[in-house]
């Protein structure tokens, strides 16, 4: 009887498939830790979804975010790190399907007068190979391939927290370089004054309406402004540095040009997001959500662990076409071979018995890892609120009282331009103006850095499409 090798072949295929996916999984079910900090489904609006031109609304600020996120040395190298990840789970998705390789041969050869008969002068092989494929009965392969998934994911989730602190690393050193410009100003219009000051003072000691210790203390003061004037001109050249290292166009790329010009009065975010936070952003968070995208891959690894102890069956076959003497490959019936390779796991010295128990210690690990991601964004969140808020009232002070001083300087100039002020005194009025101010810049900073901190530690923009996400598994 002739056998039909193409419904054998099909009804092979047709067997490891209902075999394969029927197979049993041997993971535990996957359960989401509790919390045990306070968390509310609050209604408001997710920073997560947040991209920093939104939160970062002056056109400086998002020219100098924009530049580091295409030149950043760190960010590269958080992105390369995805694409070796996502490859890696290319490989453990690959593994759950056949391996089927073609090949074909020629053999020309010749043989003695007294063999020529039956000794063929050419043969033609071709062939179409099953190599090694492992049947998945106890989903071995299957949780191989989400915990190389979940890991791509956790990836993609710690290049978004280098994303994010980039992002909050560039908006605190503008800030900081535009503040210290700021406070130089200050300091070099504070200085013009106590130099008309000094000259006053030392004309009235040469006349001898000032005692000299008077005017010495006027020369320290001076001599103190100098001071601070060169201290802050060396803090504004290493804000600059850090900046543009940061942004990516230190070195080779060096290009002071790039940073843009701003006034430092004009500087706002948008607060109206933070004053709309859902609690539950906290889970929202890029490491909060890589660290529990680890824990998952921990659990499929149990599967695997457990998989190891049962017998692994894998098949290896060929089907194909032999011929002599004429390329007519197809003349002939095909042959073929179908070998199921059975391993039975029997003495191993306890080294499965060891990766399942180190499996489920890995995964205890992370589980508190995740407990611990969780306490310390909760502790940095409320933090952040707190100094927000105390920065804040600091700042609404901070103006009120540079706004008085200015108003009262109002009043000692135009005294002075009557001649009922001397100007000794409109001078030191705007002096302690200038100080006013200067105290105003250092408490406006703190506000606007809490402010940075927050989109920081809220996870703001890390769940917006970006290119890190653009190839979908």
């Amino acid at each position: 009887m002739k056998y039909n090798f193409r419904k054998c072949f099909t009804k092979y295929f047709i067997l490891v498939g209902v075999l394969f996916f029927v197979g049993c999984n041997l993971a535990p079910k996957y359960e989401t830790p509790k919390s045990e900090v306070p968390l509310a489904n609050n209604i408001g609006m997710d920073i997560t979804n947040i991209e920093p031109d939104k939160y970062f609304t002056h056109p400086a600020f998002q020219k100098v975010i924009a530049i580091a996120l295409q030149n950043n040395k760190n960010l590269a190298v958080a992105y390369s790190n995805i694409t070796v990840v996502r490859e890696t789970y290319n490989i453990r998705r690959a593994d759950l399907l056949p391996t089927i390789n073609a090949d074909a041969s020629l053999t020309r050869q010749a043989a003695p007068a007294s063999f020529a008969s039956f000794t063929p002068r050419a043969i033609y092989r071709t062939n179409l190979t099953l190599a090694n494929f492992e049947l998945d009965f106890f989903g071995k392969l299957r949780n191989l391939k989400k915990s190389a998934r979940e890991q791509y994911f956790a990836t993609v989730d710690s290049a978004n927290v280098v994303r994010l602190m980039l992002i909050s690393d560039v908006a605190s050193a503008y800030l900081q370089l535009l503040a210290d410009k700021q406070i130089t100003t200050q300091i070099e219009a504070a200085l013009q004054n106590s130099f008309e000051a000094l000259d006053i003072f030392t004309a009235k000691h040469a006349q001898g309406a000032v005692l000299l210790t008077q005017l010495e203390e006027v020369k320290l003061s001076n001599l103190a402004l100098q001071t601070f004037l060169e201290r802050y001109k060396k803090i504004v050249e290493l804000d600059k540095n850090r900046l543009m290292f940061l942004m990516g166009i230190f070195g080779e790329k060096f290009d002071e040009g790039q940073i843009p010009s701003a006034n430092f009065e004009e500087i706002s975010f948008n607060a109206s997001v933070i004053s709309r936070l859902p609690s539950q952003t906290l889970l929202n968070r890029p490491d909060v959500k890589s660290a529990e995208h680890r824990l998952i891959a921990a659990n499929a690894n149990i599967g695997v662990a457990r998989a190891s102890f049962f017998p692994s069956i894998t098949l290896t076959g060929n089907y194909g076409f032999l011929q002599r003497d004429t390329p007519n490959m197809f003349s002939s019936g095909g042959s073929w071979a179908l070998t199921p390779n059975v391993n039975i796991p029997i003495f191993n010295a306890g080294r499965l018995s060891a990766a399942y128990r180190l499996s489920k210690v890995q995964k205890q690990q992370i589980i508190n890892q995740y407990k611990l991601t969780i306490d310390t964004a909760f502790r940095e969140v409320v933090d952040g609120l707190k100094s927000f808020e105390a920065d804040a009232s600091i700042a609404k002070l901070a103006a009120q009282s540079k706004n008085e001083q200015g108003n009262l300087c109002k009043v000692v100039s135009a005294k002075f331009n009557q001649g009922g002020e001397s100007k000794l005194s409109a001078i030191s009025c705007q002096i302690a103006l200038l100080n006013a101010a200067q105290q105003h810049t250092i408490a406006k900073h703190a506000y606007l850095f809490s402010m940075i901190n927050l989109y920081k530690v809220l996870g703001g923009g890390s769940s917006t499409p970006s290119q890190i996400m653009a190839d979908d598994l």
